[in-house]
């Protein structure tokens, strides 16, 4: 079984959405659900290197992903000039993000 967790909120917003995606995301992969999280839009920030220091649960959280064989993934425009995003976090496009919902049993948007 797979899922594709698709992360568009900013962190920190009312009811802390993306801290729920990732421990949705947590919950899935110990129960033996393959899972690529895949943020998208304002999600993107938490992702970059730069924001270790404010996203530190979350930070925290993406590299017990990585660790339970969780994949994550950024969707950015080819031109994007932000900082670089953190070890192992892989840069991908719409076309990745289809073909993963494609292939999965369960797309869930946060």
């Amino acid at each position: 079984m797979q899922w594709t967790v698709l992360i568009r909120s900013v962190a920190g917003s009312e009811s802390n959405p993306v801290l729920h995606a990732l421990r949705t995301a947590i919950a899935a992969l110990a129960d033996d659900i393959q899972v690529k999280v895949f943020f998208l839009e304002a999600a993107v920030e938490v992702l970059r290197s730069g924001a270790q220091t404010a996203h530190a649960v979350h930070h925290d959280l993406l590299a017990e992903i990585r660790e339970l064989g969780g994949e994550i993934h950024v969707i950015v425009l080819p031109n994007d000039a932000g900082d670089p995003f953190l070890p192992g976090v892989k840069i991908g496009n719409m076309a990745t993000l289809v073909r993963s919902m494609k292939s999965s049993d369960q797309v869930i948007s946060f």
